[in-house]
């Protein structure tokens, strides 16, 4: 792919970063001379081109679990020994036998199960930057500390390398700029806090004690945080509007229509772990299987799989794609469903739009007849709309 690109006039840039070794406090310090190197190029690309044979400890560290799957596949069909593979990936794999490291592995392969409490001894490292800076830097601190030199690549967006400074006096200096340009911690934080406040809806609604409500508007009042407080509120207020209508006939349609749809929209609420349309994986391995969670947009995108059905229970991945392909969602409304395309599922304003517009077409045509504040109803879902994130 890289030869590709190069014969194309298509060259991956890089920025180099250089650092001597110091101390970095409580009796630490840093390794050697380390080279910093931002690239705009694909690390799993990189990996395709890098010396199989070579006696460098290399460290490849994912955003993804379904790269990293990718990578540990791809080194063994290209003959890398199983033993020379170690990875770090939080898979729970169902196996007779758990591979002990010897630390000594040709390659690391890991994702963000690598970034807390480790010291990985490797001597060229490529990592993906995460989500925000924090895990960026978690993530460059995880690469070693015994004073030798070492070599650590960076691979980010082309737009993102086009920011960043040609020369800094220090770390800290690129670290001012990074916080510029990679997403706020602060901000990815909202929308868990959010989710946070749609999910104690959800425990408030299945519980039968009689003062939770009371205790966790309380509890959240204590945060300081009247967003995540109104996301509860409107949970609760539109799940109380379904209920009434549930004994009545909603113009030409059902009110089961409503409830069902309700129903299973407040149970996804359950299934939320950071991210979005995350799903439970298995991926099968000569020495057994792999159960995980990723994210259903990429497994759409690089996996040959089967959906769950009554044997498995999960997206059975049975190969990957060298090339990503186009990858569209299908959203339930309580009549019926709608498509998102990838464009949409990268803007959250337009997923939101679409998906409360699906909704406010059922309730206008639902009330139409009927005495009731429907602008009322369709504000109520509009607050509630908010807790749905197609891409944290």
């Amino acid at each position: 792919m890289k030869e590709i690109m190069e014969s194309m006039g298509l060259l991956c840039e890089t920025l180099d970063v250089s650092t001597t070794s110091c101390s970095a406090g409580h009796k630490r310090t840093v390794r050697g001379t380390v080279v910093l190197r931002f690239s705009d190029e694909n690390m799993l690309d990189h990996l395709k081109g890098a010396d199989l044979l070579g006696s460098s400890r290399e460290l490849y560290l994912f955003d993804h679990k379904i790269d990293a799957e990718r990578a540990v596949n791809y080194l063994l069909t290209r003959g890398v020994g199983q033993n020379q593979i170690q990875e770090l990936t939080g898979f729970m794999q169902h196996s007779d036998s758990k591979p002990v490291y010897t630390n000594k592995e040709k390659f690391v392969i890991a994702t963000n199960a690598a970034e807390q409490g480790l010291n990985l001894d490797v001597d060229k490292a490529h990592i993906e930057p995460g989500l925000y800076l924090e895990n960026l830097l978690q993530r460059y601190g995880r690469i070693g500390r015994s004073g030798a030199s070492g070599e650590i690549t960076i691979h980010v967006h082309r737009d993102v390398l086009k920011n960043l400074p040609e020369n800094t006096g220090s770390f800290k200096e690129l670290e001012q700029y990074l916080r510029s340009i990679f997403r706020k911690r602060e901000h990815y934080a909202s929308r868990i806090k959010v989710h946070y406040g749609a999910f104690m809806a959800l425990c408030t609604i299945r519980s039968v004690r009689q003062n939770l409500k009371e205790q966790i508007i309380e509890l959240l009042r204590s945060y300081s945080d009247n967003g995540t407080l109104q996301v509860f509120q409107s949970v609760l207020d539109f799940d109380r509007l379904v209920e009434q209508l549930s004994s009545s006939r909603l113009g030409k349609y059902e009110s089961q229509d409503l409830k069902d749809w309700w129903e299973q929209f407040l149970s996804s609420l359950g299934y939320f772990r950071g991210q979005s349309n995350t799903v439970s994986v298995q991926l099968t391995r000569s020495n057994g299987n792999i159960i995980t969670t990723d994210d259903l947009r990429w497994i759409k995108k690089w996996c040959k799989f089967e959906p769950p059905n009554e044997r498995v229970k999960e997206y059975l991945v049975t190969g990957f794609y060298d090339t990503a392909v186009a990858v569209s969602l299908e959203y339930v409304v309580p009549l019926g469903s709608f498509w998102v395309n990838e464009a949409e599922l990268n803007n959250r304003e337009r997923f939101r739009s679409k998906l409360v517009d699906g909704i406010n077409s059922f309730i206008d045509d639902a009330m139409e007849g009927n005495i009731g504040d429907t602008g009322s109803f369709r504000t109520m879902f509009k607050q509630v709309s908010r807790i749905v994130y197609p891409d944290m």
